[in-house]
């Protein structure tokens, strides 16, 4: 069994670095102006690799910021939110913490602090809730806000804030990571 978890392990270093490596080249090209509609579905694809193999890692704190990060990128791609520098900005900075989580979840094997990233999600939500119109005015308020469906998918808890009761399925409460599927 060792082996086996070895090998998946150096798979999610792996995958995850060429997944981080897609989305900075897509923020990249974005940044140098390049065409959104070429280069956003790329960047979600990657980031939504890398949520996926973090969570089933069990990876619950470095899914909960790539999860936000998917979030926001939803919104352009699929919510017609304009792309701005402040958005880049902060999936720039998202992408730089979740490289830095990439390499400490590989060499450990274990979740990471959720304090570490704490701010930066509080950043995202606060950014997700302005621009959905979701928790304006009350940034404590933009995490559990509703807010458009793209916005709204279920989430991996991200702490001690429990998610509005009308977004799990009837019959799922408190199950979001069991029953949630890819």
């Amino acid at each position: 069994m060792t082996d086996e978890m070895d090998e998946i392990w150096a798979l999610y270093a792996d995958d995850g670095g060429q997944a981080l490596d897609a989305a900075e080249a897509a923020l990249d090209a974005l940044q140098d102006g390049e065409d959104p509609a070429a280069h956003v579905g790329a960047l979600f694809r990657a980031v939504h690799t890398f949520k996926g193999n973090s969570r089933v890692l069990g990876l619950a704190n470095v899914e909960s910021l790539a999860h936000l990060a998917e979030d926001l990128i939803g919104l352009v791609r699929d919510e017609g939110v304009a792309l701005t520098g402040e958005i880049t900005d902060i999936l720039i900075r998202t992408g730089d913490m979740l490289r830095g989580m990439l390499e400490q979840t590989a060499d450990t094997r274990e979740d990471v602090d959720p304090a570490l990233s704490e701010g930066l999600k509080d950043d995202l939500r606060a950014l997700i809730g302005r621009l959905t119109g979701a928790g304006t005015g009350d940034e404590g308020g933009a995490e559990d806000a509703p807010a458009p469906a793209s916005v709204a998918k279920p989430d991996a808890p991200a702490g001690p804030a429990p998610r509005p009761a009308a977004d799990p399925a009837p019959g799922t409460a408190g199950t979001d990571d069991a029953a949630e599927g890819p």
